[in-house]
């Protein structure tokens, strides 16, 4: 085990003292001394000793380079591609669930969203106002749901009725008329 020339202190760490970071080389094999020089000054580093040497690690430039192209080239994918679909105000949609809806299952669809929702007519108008546990975060999530208690309405009454839809601050956010569902907000 090397012995520190400055604190006299074994250790098991052959380039720096544990208890008086005194920084040292072991010795050479072979030889009788316990300790070898101290090791060379900081300035006499190279400037490139902290930083990565693509060369000397196998790193193909293929990889260096082709890493952020292909992290970047996934960012622009996700937010042009697969980034949320922009409901327009004022225009009706066509349908974003295009699944047949039986009687039945409307019936189903009413009864749970009822349930839960506050529903009421005033005039001729139906007013539904969600809670925060049912109302979708994304605008796509909430045209879909519009249409869908829409579509299960139309299916149960036998006709189109207007609808006005509030989120759960009570602000409109939808409504279904005769021609189809849009997005007021």
């Amino acid at each position: 085990m090397p012995v520190c020339p400055k604190c006299e202190k074994e250790s098991n760490n052959l380039r720096m003292c544990p208890f008086c970071h005194t920084e040292y080389y072991p010795p050479q094999r072979g030889s009788r001394q316990s300790v070898a020089t101290p090791r060379a000054s900081v300035a006499s580093v190279p400037a490139s000793a902290g930083r990565p040497n693509f060369q000397k690690k196998g790193i193909s430039p293929v990889t260096k380079f082709g890493m952020p192209v292909l992290i970047v080239g996934f960012g622009v994918w996700y937010f042009v591609i697969a980034g949320e679909r922009r409901i327009p105000v004022g225009v009706v949609i066509p349908n974003i669930v295009n699944a047949p809806m039986p009687r039945m299952q409307a019936e189903a669809f009413l009864k749970r969203i009822n349930a839960t929702a506050k529903s009421e007519v005033v005039g001729d108008v139906l007013v539904v106002t969600f809670t925060a546990a049912m109302w979708p975060e994304h605008r796509e999530g909430q045209i879909a749901l519009a249409q869908q208690y829409a579509r299960a309405d139309e299916i149960i009454e036998g006709k189109k009725r207007k609808i006005d839809f509030h989120d759960p601050l009570g602000v409109l956010t939808a409504r279904a008329d005769l021609t189809g569902v849009m997005m007021v907000k």
